[in-house]
């Protein structure tokens, strides 16, 4: 099948997030040990990635919940705001990011983004500017569907206009790319050197260290 689009994940993929910062950040503003606020978090992700938190503040009154702290506006607002600094401080694009993507688009293909997320990211894909990078942005709290069910593929796929057959998707998580196979989708792991990923237990997929070694494989 001749290949037309590329989509990609974001964190550990075209991005670099300090997790490990970004909790203690967290920890050390709400006075909790950062294994709570961790743990809060990996119990919310299902909750983060789907949309059922209609934006940062909801997210980080449930956060606090978890915690057992009080969850007061005032507060939560304060919060909101220091994430939205770390954020924007701590999160940038691997050096090859961008040059690929535009390298790709320059020869025909259409490229897209496919991330679960929760709402704190949209303010990050709009700093980096991804949306004019890319042909679509799609954000697993925005969508209501995350990865590895199809449905957020298939979003990204009817917005590029290109079937699974043509299309290849390139993330960081296996079982994230088993879901993309299983629609019949191309795929290629990148294993960055700097990056906070969970390795998790899939399939075989080729793999990749940077996106200039993904552009020989096209």
């Amino acid at each position: 099948m001749t290949l037309q689009a590329v989509l990609f994940d974001l964190y550990d993929t075209l991005a670099w997030s300090d997790w490990p910062t970004h909790s203690a950040m967290l920890a050390g503003h709400l006075g909790v040990t950062q294994a709570e606020v961790i743990c809060a978090y990996d119990h919310l992700r299902d909750e983060r990635d789907s949309g059922v938190f209609a934006d940062s503040a909801a997210v980080l009154r449930a956060v606090m919940e978890y915690c057992n702290l009080e969850a007061d506006d005032e507060r939560i607002q304060k919060f909101v705001d220091l994430e939205a600094g770390h954020l924007a401080e701590h999160v940038v694009l691997y050096e090859d990011s961008i040059p690929t993507l535009r390298r790709l688009r320059a020869v025909g293909y259409r490229t897209g983004v496919v991330s679960n997320c929760s709402p704190s990211t949209r303010p990050v894909v709009d700093r980096l500017r991804l949306e004019d990078e890319t042909g679509v942005v799609v954000l697993s709290c925005e969508v209501g569907q995350f990865k590895p069910a199809p449905g957020i593929f298939e979003s990204a796929l009817r917005a590029l206009d290109v079937s699974a057959e043509h299309s290849l998707f390139v993330d960081d998580r296996v079982d994230y790319l088993d879901g993309a196979a299983g629609l019949g989708m191309r795929t290629v792991r990148i294993v960055r050197q700097h990056a906070f990923g969970e390795d998790v237990e899939g399939g075989d997929h080729p793999v990749v260290s940077d996106l200039e070694e993904l552009m020989a494989l096209l």
